[in-house]
Formats: structure tokens, sequence, C-alpha cells
């Protein structure tokens, strides 16, 4: 089950050897893609170091307070966590095509003009609508949803566009958490979004998917396990 008010959350536990490792966002999804998309629905009192994978790096890891140097996912003092997952859906074949799987944050941007290159935290957020979509807090050391957790069964969402002066402001309060709440920026803690009307620049857990007409994101609760 999700987390819930009163109840201790994951439970010490070591990654089994032979077991992956992901020392990224975009790496985990991609090791957790088949669990979240096509395997049945997991009893996450099931979860355990035979089925889970080792976390050591990306922004779900530092959510969950990871850092460097830290416990290892085979040492004694690890602890398994359960978490809820992220499936997106686009209708644009620009993408990667299908379904995907997300684990850290969707991020999409309203910049037609700035279809190549360039690396998301500096992608002009907010400048025109942008859509924040996340189940971890940080993007680096952004704390982009200052009020979620990543196993509350609930997307965490923030949409829209700022002023040039609070722009000018954005990156140090995107850092404290302090960007929220802000009248121009609407957050909601659905179960599942729709961009609607694009075209949106889409990133992935970081990655960059082009450009996308419309998407989808949805969670999965209790979809997989880490140890760290």
């Amino acid at each position: 089950m999700t987390i819930a008010k009163g109840v201790q959350w994951g439970r010490p536990c070591s990654l089994e050897i032979g077991r992956p490792v992901a020392t990224s966002d975009a790496e985990l999804a991609e090791l957790v893609r088949r669990q979240v998309l096509d395997g049945p629905k997991p009893n996450p009192g099931r979860f355990e170091g035979a089925t889970a994978v080792g976390l050591a790096g990306g922004d779900l890891f530092v959510t969950l307070g990871g850092a460097a140097g830290g416990r290892s996912p085979s040492g004694p003092d690890a602890w398994l966590f359960p978490l809820d997952a992220m499936v997106v859906r686009c209708d644009s074949d620009r993408a990667a095509g299908g379904a995907m799987a997300a684990v850290a944050h969707v991020v999409a941007l309203r910049h037609p003009a700035r279809s190549r290159g360039g690396e998301l935290r500096h992608m002009g957020w907010f400048e025109a609508e942008t859509l924040v979509v996340a189940n971890a807090a940080f993007l680096g050391d952004w704390n982009i949803a200052p009020r979620g957790h990543p196993n509350d069964g609930r997307l965490e969402v923030t949409r829209g566009s700022l002023p040039r002066r609070d722009r000018r402001r954005l990156g140090a309060r995107l850092r404290t958490g302090t960007h929220l709440p802000h009248p121009d920026l609407a957050t909601s803690r659905p179960k599942s979004v729709d961009s609607a009307g694009g075209p949106w620049r889409l990133f992935v857990d970081g990655v960059d998917h082009g450009m996308v007409d419309r998407f989808t994101v949805s969670v999965v609760p209790d979809a997989f396990a880490v140890v760290m």
C-alpha cells in the first residue's frame, strides 16, 4: 500500500547479489519499464531484495535522502522503499512512441522554436506555459515539488507561466522550493493529467523527446521498489 500516516515507510533490506543498480532516473525507468507497463501489479508486501532494484544516483535518489558516499544497496544498513511510477503516453510519433515509464519527473515547455539541443534546466522554465509533473521532489538542486512524496499515489502537477520580474528570481526560489505557491502557477495532485493542445517540448526523467502534440501522464502506485 502507499504511504500512510503513522505507518513506517520501507524497511531494512539488502539488495540481493547480482541485482541491477541504477545510477540515474532514466536508467532506473528503463530497468523497471516492463514491470510498470507490462507486468502484473505487484503486492507491495512481497517486495524484497531479490526483486528490487538498487539505486545509487539521480533525482529520485536525492529525494529519498541519498548522498554520494552513503550506504551501499548491498550493505547491512540498506533500506527498501516501495515507490510509485508514472506512465507517459504521447500522441505524436516524434516522441519515443507508445508508452514510456518515468520515475522522477516529466517536464514540458511550449517552446516550438527551441526544438534542438538545450539542457532541461536552461530551457526557459515558465517563460511560456510550462507543465511539470513530478514524482520526485528534486531536479538537480531544484526542489520542484516541495509537498510531494514518491509513494503517495498522486502526481505533483505545476502548470503556468511567470512574468519576467518573477522569472528573475526563479532559480533561487526553485532551489528552496519557495516558487510555490504563486498566483500564476496552478498546482494539483491528481492521479492523471492531460497536457491538452501542444506543441510541447517534452522531457521524461531528463531525457529530451523532442516536440510532441499532446501527452498524458498517469501514476502507478506501488509500482516497484528500490534498495539504497
